[in-house]
């Protein structure tokens, strides 16, 4: 082991010049143990961050990085050398450094002494003073690994364990592959690798740690691979809470009805919520972003430039201090704002800029504006009534057809407000109306215009929101009313709201014969789309579809299978449910991996399959329901037979797209886990590929959260859609399943065959495994063992079965 001393001089002391030392602990391959508090002061890092990285990271360059000391040289005069910190500032010291000869049970902070020079494997006591912290050696000529004590325990191994690699392996479960192609690539090429990567203990716990390796060349030969591991979940647990809060404050900047506006020191934008975007928009027609220099800003607007920068200069120079004041000086009246500004302090104390926080006095309205108010919003509920939401709505049409911009509209009826009106009289539903339209009014963006447009039905503009970000913000309306509970003295009411979602589209402009506006065209559209839910049960969402413009005919020809769905989400043993296994293909393993397969039981027409039914579910905004439906019966049927729990290894079970659309499904899956109390990572849930390819970002988003629930995921039916496959490497999937039709039609296409050769290899590159689907006999058995696919599905390795039949297994 080598220590490392760094001298620095500074001049601001009374009596003249002092020497500053810090310390550096480092294995003799040059990779760092420990830092003094000098030095993590000096570089800017942390003890925990930087141990077991290479000297080299606090180097200038290279050519700054000491040689491996020579084995008859003990110490070294000192040398000047420059270094760089973690902000990449350079600095320059005295480095000496020699080796250590034994170590005390604690090393002072400001000088240590001097420990046993040893293998880094082996130091053991040296290890031991760095919590996290453990050495290893795999030795090429049998494959097995010694571990320090430090590192036996971040496996949770005995001490003095000698694992083989493949054991050690199995630790880094899904990241076995890159964590064996770096070992490979040291030991071939003597490249050394530093990775951070997740590992499954054996107590079964799971950690993240930083694995290094260090080649040892003799000759020009690897003779050994030695390197530290270190745990660093905690830091990643601290990034994650940091990432978390984070949003939470841009959730609390975007969800206030105030101005809330930051700048630098130097008048650029450091932040500007939705309320001040707006507001800027409307008195000056310009858009703030940030990184927008203030003065560039107003340039047109010499009087609001020279007030606001005298605010601000003034801000940076004081604690605190508000204004009243309208934001722009116009000769019309405008509101008036409490303006508060507040500096922005550094560590030390500098300044790094200043905040802005406004809010509305008064409106200062004459006459004429109250009459203009009263002639656009609703007298009961202060939203915008149907004649002026009518004239935005031309207005979106029109931006639709001149632009090309996206745009939805909302239409929410209240399900059951009559009935509540009549039984408790018109002041309480008046009032119900007003809380109703302010609860909705909460759960979209404030730029987005909400009406009432007559008796309890609603309707909402969502500018620039594509269909599937309305469809979010329809289930959230939706949620969000069903979990409402107004009280009525003792009596707690149920609401619900039926949502028909239409895409402003030229698609839904009236016929040259129509008198009617785009507006009302529209607006009926919705209607209908909404009572089509009311006829699916009510409490839904239902998704227009500009093809399918006779509704009443689709409801009436599609009624049995819609009918049938609505009794499996009441009764349950209308639902069939059968497994089919998924098999290595190159070994067996144990446990059970299979899927679970979806039939409803229908009196006339018996089993009807998944082709026949699905459609119609997510078409009728069903299959969200159903899906849970499967979900919670399959759960229920794994906890009523525990005898069987040691044999399953992983549950497959297919979803929809209206699942992966669903942004609480991740919550729901967590809840689920809990309260069966089953391990999230038994389930394996597949989506279908061209569902994922309709929006890749948001099926990323839902597999990230999915992951960190412990699921593992599929992408199903992969070779079905047009795609490049690059989406591949994005999405952190556990498998890949490839369809069926390709695997049968390798025997007669040798494109085909090369086609699924070339999947089965992007797979690997991106950490996958592939699984073959309807392998229906031993010739295709054959050949996608020869090519190497992990798993297979289909009759000819086992046909689909009752699930009760797993019990006698």
């Amino acid at each position: 082991m080598i220590r490392y001393q760094i001298a620095r001089t500074r001049n601001d002391a009374a009596n003249g010049k002092v020497s500053d030392q810090a310390w550096i602990l480092a294995t003799e391959q040059n990779q760092i143990i420990r830092i003094s508090s000098i030095a993590e002061r000096w570089f800017g890092y942390r003890n925990q961050d930087i141990a077991g990285k290479p000297l080299k990271t606090l180097m200038a360059s290279s050519m700054d990085c000491p040689q491996p000391l020579q084995a008859d040289l003990p110490e070294h005069k000192p040398d000047a050398t420059t270094f760089r910190n973690a902000e990449g500032n350079f600095f320059t010291g005295m480095l000496s450094f020699e080796r250590l000869h034994d170590l005390p049970e604690a090393l002072p902070d400001n000088e240590p002494q001097k420990p046993v020079a040893a293998e880094p494997v082996n130091d053991n006591n040296v290890f031991s003073q760095m919590k996290g912290l453990g050495g290893w050696q795999l030795d090429i000529a049998t494959l097995q690994v010694q571990l320090s004590e430090g590192a036996s325990k971040i496996f949770g191994l005995p001490p003095q364990s000698q694992p083989s690699a493949e054991h050690i392996l199995y630790f880094f479960s899904d990241r076995q592959q890159r964590l064996s192609a770096m070992v490979r690539r040291a030991l071939e090429k003597g490249i050394a690798f530093e990775l951070e990567l997740p590992i499954i203990t054996n107590t079964q716990e799971s950690r993240w740690v930083r694995v290094s390796g260090q080649p040892e060349i003799k000759q020009s030969k690897v003779t050994a691979l030695k390197g530290t591991i270190l745990d660093i979940t905690p830091f990643r647990q601290s990034s994650e809470e940091s990432n978390y809060l984070t949003e939470c404050l841009n959730g609390i900047l975007e969800g206030s009805q105030d101005i809330i506006a930051a700048l630098d020191n130097e008048l650029k934008v450091i932040v500007c919520n939705q309320v001040g975007r707006e507001e800027f928009a409307s008195l000056f027609g310009i858009e703030v972003n940030r990184g927008d220099y203030l003065p560039d800003l107003l340039k047109n607007h010499t009087n609001e430039r020279l007030i606001y920068m005298r605010l601000w200069e003034r801000a940076f120079e004081k604690e605190s201090f508000h204004v009243e004041m309208p934001l722009a000086q116009r000769d019309t009246d405008l509101p008036v704002w409490d303006i508060q500004f507040t500096r922005i302090d550094g560590r030390q104390g500098e300044c790094l800029g200043a905040a802005l926080i406004a809010r509305r006095l008064s409106d200062h309205a004459n006459p004429q504006e109250t009459l203009n108010y009263l002639a656009r919003h609703d007298p009961l509920t202060g939203l915008f009534n149907r004649k002026e939401f009518a004239s935005r709505l031309n207005r979106c049409m029109e931006q639709a057809e001149q632009r090309g911009s996206e745009h939805s509209l909302l239409y929410m009826d209240l399900d059951n407000y009559q009935s509540i009106n009549e039984r408790y009289g018109d002041k309480f539903g008046d009032e119900l109306l007003k809380q109703l339209g302010q609860l909705i009014k909460s759960k979209i963006r404030q730029r987005d215009a909400l009406a009432r447009i007559g008796g309890d039905a609603f309707a909402a503009i969502l500018e620039n929101c594509s269909g599937a970000e309305a469809l979010k913000v329809a289930f959230t309306v939706r949620d969000t009313l069903a979990d409402y509970h107004p009280k009525q003295g003792s009596q707690s009411l149920d609401i619900s709201v039926s949502i028909g979602l239409v895409p402003i589209t030229t698609d839904c402009q009236p016929s040259p014969e129509s008198h009617k506006s785009a507006a009302d065209m529209l607006l009926d559209i919705g209607h209908n789309t909404c009572y089509a839910a009311k006829a699916l049960g009510r409490s839904r969402v239902n998704c227009y579809q500009p093809d399918g413009e006779n509704r009443a005919n689709e409801l009436g020809e599609y009624r049995r299978a819609i009918d049938l769905i609505h009794d499996v989400l009441i009764d349950v043993s209308r639902l069939s449910l059968d497994f089919q296994q998924i098999r290595p293909i190159h070994s067996a393993v144990w446990g059970e991996h299979f899927e679970i397969l979806t039939r409803l039981e229908d009196k006339e027409q018996g089993r009807i399959r998944p082709e026949h039914f699905l459609p119609i579910a997510e078409r009728f905004d069903l299959a969200r329901e159903l899906d849970r439906k499967i979900i919670d019966t399959v759960f229920a049927w794994l906890v009523a037979h525990p005898l069987q729990a040691h044999r399953r290894k992983l549950c497959s079970i297919n979803l929809t797209l209206n699942s992966l659309q669903d942004e609480t499904f991740s919550d729901y899956i967590e809840n689920r886990c809990d309260f069966y109390q089953l391990p999230p990572e038994l389930f394996c849930f597949e989506f279908d590929e061209r569902a994922i390819l309709k929006d890749l970002e948001m099926a990323h988003r839902q597999f990230t959260r999915l992951k960190a629930v412990g699921c593992k995921l599929a992408i199903d039916k992969v070779g079905t859609g047009d795609s490049n496959f690059l989406y591949l490497s994005e999405l952190p999937a556990d498998f890949i399943k490839i369809d069926g039709r390709m695997i049968a039609a390798m025997s007669e296409d040798k494109v085909t065959l090369i086609f699924v050769e070339s999947l089965h290899k992007i797979a690997q590159a991106t950490g996958k495994q592939t699984i073959a689907c309807d392998i229906e006999n031993h010739h295709i058995l054959s050949t996608i063992r020869q090519m190497g696919l992990h798993f297979g599905q289909g009759m000819g390795i086992s046909p689909p079965k009752p699930l009760e039949d797993m019990l006698e297994v």
